[in-house]
């Protein structure tokens, strides 16, 4: 596992290609995954000599047309988002909304995404004005959040750089905007499903990861392979606390949700043990009752 994102600079970037170069040269490594678009743009423009005829799994980049490597394509699982599932949810859980705020940054995907739901959005207009942050300063984006009262809501895309180029850990912006936030804030990503966010619309990434395990063993024999879609595992997600804090009704969410952190209740645990219990139990009562 490298983590090479992101490079400072282009100093600091021509280090970090010759410390991998020299450290891995004559290496072959049966696979090379990139995630996001900074490491696939590394391996493909800085990283062409490592390991040159091993294949890539390309994951959470934007999906480039024809890419190539070693004179291979590179299999790609693009990223994929759904703002508009997401606020869909949102607007019917919270029918009151005047106001809904984006979040986004400033980084090329940070925009992606910013992008792709302002397209999303475009039917909403009228039901609710709508708000992108991609232009502002982090702490600017924090203080419009914490600003917000009863009648808005927030969705977070991803934050990893603001407008003065400083980097931002995108998690850590989710933990600040559900801390700080005084209406109910969703999200894109099971990444954040920990971090105080209501949640959203999203792929399951543990479904994904084993249709990519089962294409895998192809990949690296060099088989032609295939991936599904991401889109194709995308459900409803709620966090049990935050369905609590905000006073959301199971019965009002939709009936394929995925609720995470729900206590386990002794029937949904032991429903065949707790079946049979009662039954043998019935079964003495009856035969007690026969014999007296």
């Amino acid at each position: 596992y490298l983590d090479i994102s992101p490079p400072k600079n282009q100093n600091h970037r021509d280090l970090l290609k010759q410390m991998l170069l020299g450290k891995y040269e004559g290496v072959r490594f049966d696979l090379l995954i990139t995630v996001f678009d900074d490491a696939l743009t590394f391996l493909l423009e800085d990283g062409t000599a490592l390991s040159p005829e091993s294949p890539c799994l390309a994951l959470y980049n934007q999906e480039r047309a024809g890419l190539v490597r070693g004179g291979r394509p590179v299999l790609q699982s693009p990223l994929h988002v759904d703002p508009k599932g997401t606020l869909d949810m949102a607007l019917k859980l919270f029918s009151d909304t005047r106001t809904v705020v984006f979040v986004t940054g400033n980084s090329v995907l940070d925009r992606n995404i910013a992008s792709r739901a302002r397209s999303d959005f475009a039917g909403y207009h009228g039901r609710a004005a709508l708000e992108f942050t991609e232009g502002m300063e982090a702490d600017r984006m924090l203080d419009r959040v914490r600003s917000l009262e009863s009648g808005a809501l927030v969705v977070y895309g991803r934050v990893s750089s603001d407008t003065t180029g400083r980097r931002i850990n995108a998690r850590d912006m989710a933990f600040r905007l559900a801390r700080e936030a005084r209406v109910p804030v969703f999200c894109l990503a099971t990444s954040h499903l920990d971090t105080g966010v209501v949640v959203g619309s999203m792929v399951r990434v543990e479904v994904l990861a084993l249709m990519l395990g089962r294409v895998l063993p192809g990949l690296m024999n060099k088989e032609p392979v295939a991936l599904q879609p991401a889109s194709r595992f995308v459900r409803p997600m709620f966090e049990w606390n935050q369905l609590r804090r905000w006073g959301i009704r199971l019965r009002d969410l939709p009936k394929d949700s995925i609720i995470v952190n729900q206590p386990k209740t002794l029937w949904s645990q032991y429903r065949s043990e707790v079946i049979a219990a009662g039954l043998t139990f019935l079964l003495l009562v009856f035969f007690i009752l026969a014999l007296a």
